[in-house]
């Protein structure tokens, strides 16, 4: 009885996060409508983004923050902001899920920010416990002159 409870002490404070800190996991319910991937911008254009996710393992909410970040080649961060959440009745409708209905984003990256290259856009969920990445292949886009 003992050795059970020094076990769940240990299992317990190890699980516990440092303060600030939260669990990562990823998801599989998001998309990324616009633009498509591998697409080119001019480097003097802003580019539009929009789509939906949420979070598989906890479909009872849709947490109101949602951040875009883009990442260079060399996996440096370049541009991270918050993405509006928005309307998309339609995701509500395909899952039969009425606590879908805010999980759409938009977000525009404002022209001239990004140098000519290519760039990976990752969008996660920001809740009280968890930061979810959306699991797509990586999304790149091209800047050109």
């Amino acid at each position: 009885m003992r050795l059970l409870l020094i076990c769940l002490f240990l299992i317990a404070s190890c699980s516990q996060l440092e303060p600030g800190q939260k669990y990562k996991r990823t998801s599989h319910a998001c998309a990324i409508d616009m633009p498509r991937p591998n697409l080119s911008f001019k480097a003097n254009s802003p580019i539009p983004f929009s789509g939906w996710m949420y979070d598989e393992n906890d479909e009872s909410f849709v947490p109101e923050h949602l951040v875009l970040s883009v990442f260079s080649a060399d996996k440096q961060l370049i541009y991270q902001a918050d993405a509006p959440r928005n309307s998309r009745a339609d995701v509500a409708k395909a899952f039969h899920k009425p606590t879908l209905e805010m999980s759409g984003f938009t977000h525009t990256i404002p022209a001239n920010l990004l140098k000519p290259g290519e760039y990976e856009v990752i969008i996660t969920e920001d809740s009280e416990n968890f930061l979810v990445e959306c699991y797509l292949k990586p999304f790149r886009i091209n800047v050109i002159d």
